[in-house]
């Protein structure tokens, strides 16, 4: 008998989501490492999961499994962008913001900044949400 294995129904550590990017990276680069514009790296990955994770728990989510499974609906989204060279049509308006960390020779590139929000680590261990981030840019 098969179990069912679900990020909704387990609890990952960032070790493990880690782990998992970095196979994601791999898994991509067997296919399309030598085609310009398409290979992905995992620092950039990485900062996707982290904005997707901050986006689900700007709206509101209290729950850790369901900003952790929007940061790897997130990751998804971008790796098919690098694959096909487009947004697919059924991802959120949200993959727009990660145009200009496309790599070099991507079609849909862009020169300009497209992220226009402070930048969260979730890798990080301080914390660094965007009401910290007011509260920093009030004291100065």
């Amino acid at each position: 008998m098969k179990i069912k294995r679900s990020l909704v129904n387990q609890m990952l550590t960032k070790e493990q989501i880690l782990k998992l990017l970095k196979r994601k990276v791999d898994n991509h680069n067997k296919r399309f490492e030598f085609i310009s514009g398409k290979k992905a790296d995992f620092y950039t990955l990485r900062i996707v999961f982290s904005r997707g994770y901050e986006a689900e728990e700007m709206f509101g989510e209290s729950s850790e499994s369901q900003k952790i499974k929007a940061g790897f609906r997130r990751v998804k989204n971008f790796l098919y962008m690098l694959r096909n060279g487009y947004p697919r049509m059924t991802a959120d308006l949200s993959v727009e913001e990660d145009f200009h960390i496309l790599p070099k020779g991507h079609r849909m590139k862009a020169s300009w900044e497209t992220f226009h929000r402070p930048e969260y680590d979730y890798f990080v261990e301080e914390e660094t949400t965007f009401g910290n981030y007011m509260q920093g840019m009030e004291e100065e």
